[in-house]
């Protein structure tokens, strides 16, 4: 399911005191550079783990709600693709109008303790009407401020930027491995699977 970024963190995981002293780099003269790497290097690792790790909005779009399942009789089983996920925000339902009708608070449970996490829905009468993402979830997701990023991602974060930092101006930079094993061994047990 579609989803898209709305507020992006307002952090890194990791700080550029962080990564300087991993490389034992006393200068200012490559910041920007190091800064870029944190945020390549976090994106990357939410990517293969597909974790969000410090807070961020984000908005998930479906086009018709799930049918009841034998495996929740107690409403619609939406999996999110985000994981963790803090709160749920909003939820919309269009009509055929285009008008956006509001899921209330008391009509959904989100069940953080599942991987991936997942919305309860019950009582949301009738489909949307509206053709293609007919429903918009907006959500808080991450695990919080930095200091709540578990330190393994945070060790592999720092891995991979000190590692594109100091083969920066490698011209064969492309056979470099795409993730480091070190870094699939910290990642490994914070993979979501679905």
């Amino acid at each position: 399911m579609p989803s898209a970024l709305l507020v992006p963190p307002g952090e890194e995981p990791v700080t550029l005191a962080d990564l300087k002293s991993q490389l034992r780099v006393e200068t200012n003269d490559e910041d920007a550079l190091l800064i870029s790497f944190i945020a390549a290097a976090r994106a990357h690792v939410e990517a293969l783990t597909r974790r969000r790790l410090v807070t961020q909005n984000w908005r998930v779009y479906l086009d018709v709600w799930p049918q009841r399942s034998r495996a929740s009789p107690f409403g619609r089983v939406v999996e999110l693709p985000l994981a963790p996920v803090a709160r749920v925000l909003a939820i919309r339902v269009y009509d055929e109008l285009g008008v956006a009708q509001i899921v209330e608070p008391q009509q959904y449970r989100l069940d953080q303790a599942h991987v991936p996490p997942r919305l309860i829905v019950d009582g949301v009468g009738r489909q949307p009407g509206r053709n293609g993402n007919g429903i918009e979830i907006d959500v808080v997701a991450g695990y919080g401020d930095a200091a709540l990023v578990p330190a393994p991602l945070k060790q592999a974060i720092l891995r991979l930027a000190a590692l594109w930092f100091e083969h920066r101006h490698d011209s064969d930079i492309a056979n470099l491995a795409p993730t480091p094993p070190v870094v699939d061994a910290l990642i490994a047990p914070y993979r979501v699977l679905w």
